[in-house]
């Protein structure tokens, strides 16, 4: 959460972009942001249902997770951490992650005390840590 909002990222229909969603925890009020882009591009292409998954907010800056699912000219956003602006809905893709990550399963946590995201695999049950230095 930042500035008590909670954010959630929801994939509406296939070919389409995900949404940013931002919950008022007091009120429980649920505002559509709009659809997350790359820059000014899609992030889907074909038919895909692009799942940003493993969502967590720390340091100031909201992460999230693309487990699979994109194919085309954006496949290498698959298995890859991006940061998304709440303000604009802009992801930016931060890099690949260099595993295998099971869509609609798992989490990602930010450890305050070290500077890092906890990403864990749910079909795994791996538990990953990302430096952010």
């Amino acid at each position: 959460t930042a500035t008590n909002t909670i954010y959630y990222v929801y994939s509406t229909a296939a070919g389409g972009n995900p949404n940013l969603f931002s919950i008022n925890p007091t009120t429980g009020a649920m505002t559509d942001r709009g659809e997350i882009l790359v820059g000014s591009a899609n992030l889907a292409a074909n038919a895909d249902v692009v799942e940003m998954d493993y969502l967590a907010f720390g340091g100031g800056t909201l992460y999230s997770v693309i487990p699979g699912g994109v194919s085309g000219t954006n496949a290498n956003f698959n298995d890859a951490l991006f940061t998304i602006n709440p303000a604009t809905q802009v992801a930016t893709l931060v890099g690949a992650l260099g595993v295998d990550l099971t869509p609609l399963g798992g989490a990602l946590e930010f450890d305050v005390a070290n500077n890092r995201l906890l990403l864990l695999e749910a079909q795994s049950a791996n538990l990953y840590s990302i430096n952010l230095h």
